[in-house]
């Protein structure tokens, strides 16, 4: 579930009814994205998109065992039984591996809506995407990266007909300037006109 950053465990019914939740495991990250099993299925490994990290859930406990770093945005997953570096990971990139990451609470302004951002270090830059839920319907909104006494435009977007961000991003020197924190303001900065719906900004 990867807006609630949870895995969930179902056990199927034998007749046909519909698969009864079993327990709820809180993954050591964000943004849930991708799954495989072991061939002896005692592990259960979790792609977490937006820590640049895999879960290692054990099925006997229900529980998460080990988080492993794994580079760049992981998406999908496919286990390798028994697989060498020659065999099995001799074209595999690293990219974004050892990179610092860091997630934060969005603080949302004037609307009870809440999101969450990722900020990842890249190559001379900064990625920092934003999500939101909960925010009023078709309207203009700004991303400010802050570090309490001084605050800077990353972004102007837009909710969804749903109230919803859905990873919107956006390249600065975050860690550079030593921000803490990442607000979300209703409107456009003063002075800019809101994008028009054809911007890739909107």
């Amino acid at each position: 579930m990867g807006g609630r950053n949870d895995t969930l465990v179902y056990r199927r019914s034998s007749n046909g009814a519909p698969p009864v939740l079993v327990k709820t495991i809180h993954d050591h990250g964000y943004g849930s994205h991708g799954i495989w099993p072991s061939p002896d299925n005692t592990r259960i490994y979790v792609a977490l998109q937006n820590s640049d990290t895999v879960d290692v859930i054990d099925t006997h406990t229900k529980s998460v065992i080990k988080t492993l770093r794994i580079g760049q945005s992981p998406m999908a997953l496919v286990y390798v039984a028994r697989g060498t570096p020659a065999t099995s990971t001799g074209n595999l990139g690293r990219q974004g591996l050892g990179m610092p990451t860091k997630n934060l609470p969005l603080r949302v302004l004037d609307s009870s809506g809440q999101g969450a951002v990722l900020i990842r270090a890249l190559p001379g830059i900064d990625e920092v995407t934003i999500g939101a839920q909960g925010l009023p319907p078709n309207q203009h909104f700004t991303a400010y990266a802050s570090d309490g006494t001084r605050t800077t435009a990353l972004m102007t977007t837009m909710s969804n007909e749903f109230g919803d961000i859905d990873e919107d991003l956006s390249y600065s020197y975050f860690f550079a300037n030593h921000y803490t924190s990442v607000i979300l303001k209703p409107g456009t900065p003063p002075g800019e006109q809101p994008p028009g719906p054809a911007d890739p900004m909107a």
